[in-house]
């Protein structure tokens, strides 16, 4: 890693700090489901984690996502799939879960992802 990639993280973080609440939960959301994901998915996601919410605030967070550079996308036809521009930007994300919280939020994301998804999806993320 060099300390571009380093400054890269670094800022990027700082800005991801900044954001609304939903967007930062969304942002953690998507890290979790790995560098290429469905948009089903994260709205699956969404709807558990941030209460009061439809699947509206989804596609906004994905507008958002991908004019600021963090997220390319859609393609994939009809599965709607985004992919994070870089890892470490993924990593930032990931990053804005206190580490002491890490492992039950990800927990907390499987066991949505288990209960909601189908066989055949739950394959890709196992």
């Amino acid at each position: 890693e060099t300390s571009a990639t380093t400054n890269a993280v670094s800022l990027t973080m700082r800005k991801m700090v900044t954001l609304q609440q939903e967007y930062k939960t969304m942002l953690v959301l998507a890290s979790c489901l790995g560098h290429l994901f469905e948009k089903r998915h994260l709205k699956i996601l969404t709807r558990e984690q941030i209460t009061g919410q439809n699947g509206a605030i989804t596609d906004e967070f994905l507008d958002f996502a991908i004019k600021n550079g963090y997220l390319e996308g859609p393609s994939g036809g009809s599965a709607m799939q985004y992919r994070w521009v870089h890892d470490s930007i993924q990593f930032a994300a990931l990053s804005l879960i206190p580490p002491e919280n890490l492992v039950k939020f990800k927990f907390d994301v499987g066991k949505t992802l288990l209960k909601d998804l189908e066989s055949a999806d739950l394959e890709h993320y196992v």
